[in-house]
């Protein structure tokens, strides 16, 4: 059986790998060296589990597994059934491994302690090195599908996903335990489809990771174009019912053309520039965003500015955007959706709600700047769709920025939150 300094080293480093393994692909609660290292320190008593519990059992390998779970939990941001599923990925990925390495090797061997005898570091070498592979190609897939497709943040998918590889757990130290007891359990036309199996079942899962947060930006994405569509419709609505009141104002503009008309008759050319001046003005202040050709983006930010008047939101606009842009209004209103909603949360935490939408468009950049009130100490979010993470939004605008190969800058400083988005016009459809 294993046991010495040998097993004790390669216990300590495969620890320190599975620990590489949770901080390349979670959020820590301190920096990312001072949680390795605090992780590291809990060795000491994970080793000393192992030593002390006996080899090849389900009871060894389940302490072990609740263990690092509870240590990754208490170092990490992540939720508690996000932690689970991670720990039962590192861990499946760990028993095979594991499985890999007893096929190569006699069962007399181990089963004597042969193997440790003679070649403790030729056999711990082999171990760790299998060990690595796999761990890095664990981390290197979680790392970007958390990168890519992040928005899945409800308790029960994960719990749904971490039934994959706890039932591979269960098979995999069912199967340890007949390794102890029944030579021919471990047959390499037995044990090798079952590794196979368990890989293949792992592979899925990340698909089926990626095919579900696909959905869910999706969804998202759907939402928001509802919302637009709404918006439209009720600017349109407006249009038809103003009608009498367009009549009206061709009346006025009758009157306003022959008062200019006869102030040009009287030779009074300076009054009469003046009169046009003011009606222009007038005119102009008629509108909502009289700087905005863009007539969905108008409709939409009308109908948001109606929304914080009657929430008592201090809205203050400056929009100048033209007819036509190459960026869809599908992804403009992705970008005014997500950052109005995240602003409009953040200020009504505080005493003067206050939000500041700028837009300007400078060939060939549009920069949309949005600054809002913000609490000092951020407070928890209320998800308006209780299944996305609340940093999806957050995703969605980046993803959009790079489409227009633009920039996403985030400030906060004295109470006030800062947002910068600069879009190229150019087509990506």
């Amino acid at each position: 059986m294993p046991g010495g300094p040998y097993y004790v080293i390669s216990n300590i480093i495969q620890y320190a790998m599975q620990m590489l393994v949770f901080e390349y692909a979670m959020e820590s609660r301190l920096e990312k060296w001072k949680t390795f290292l605090i992780e590291l320190a809990t060795s000491g008593i994970y080793i000393w589990m192992m030593v002390n519990l006996p080899f090849f059992t389900t009871l060894r390998t389940f302490i072990g597994a609740l263990f690092i779970c509870a240590v990754v939990y208490l170092m990490h941001k992540e939720n508690w059934y996000f932690v689970l599923f991670m720990t039962a990925i590192v861990i499946v990925v760990t028993l095979i491994g594991e499985a890999a390495m007893m096929l190569m090797i006699p069962r007399e061997m181990i089963m004597s302690g042969v193997l440790f005898e003679k070649y403790p570091l030729t056999a711990y070498s082999i171990y760790l090195f299998v060990e690595a592979f796999l761990y890095m190609i664990v981390a290197l897939a979680v790392r970007s599908f958390r990168k890519k497709y992040k928005g899945m943040n409800s308790r029960m998918p994960w719990l749904l996903f971490a039934v994959f590889p706890l039932s591979q757990f269960i098979v995999l130290a069912g199967t340890f335990q007949a390794y102890l007891y029944d030579e021919k359990s471990w047959l390499p036309e037995r044990v090798i489809p079952v590794l196979l199996v368990c890989i293949a079942a792992d592979i899925a899962l990340i698909f089926a990771l990626r095919m579900v947060s696909d959905r869910t930006k999706l969804r998202v994405r759907n939402e928001l174009l509802e919302h637009q569509m709404s918006d439209q419709e009720a600017y349109y609505r407006g249009l038809t019912a103003s009608y009498e009141e367009i009549r009206k104002m061709r009346h006025d503009i009758d009157n306003h053309l022959y008062t200019m008309q006869a102030l040009m008759g009287d030779g009074k050319v300076s009054q009469a520039s003046d009169y046009m001046k003011q009606i222009i003005k007038e005119d102009r202040s008629a509108l909502a965003f009289p700087s905005c050709g863009n007539t969905v983006i108008a409709s939409y930010l009308t109908r948001k500015s109606e929304e914080y008047m009657h929430k008592q939101i201090r809205f203050d606009t400056d929009i100048r955007l033209p007819a036509y842009l190459d960026i869809s209004n599908a992804d403009l209103i992705c970008i005014y959706g997500n950052i109005l909603d995240n602003a409009e949360e953040a200020a009504r935490q505080t005493a003067d709600p206050h939000i500041t939408l700028l837009t300007q468009y400078k060939e060939p950049y549009v920069t949309v700047l949005c600054t809002n009130t913000a609490p000092e100490k951020e407070r928890r979010k209320t998800r308006r769709i209780p299944e996305l993470d609340r940093g999806l939004g957050t995703k969605i605008i980046m993803n959009i920025t790079e489409k227009y190969d633009g920039e996403y800058t985030v400030e906060e400083e004295n109470g006030i939150y800062r947002i910068e988005i600069i879009l190229k016009n150019i087509s990506r459809e």
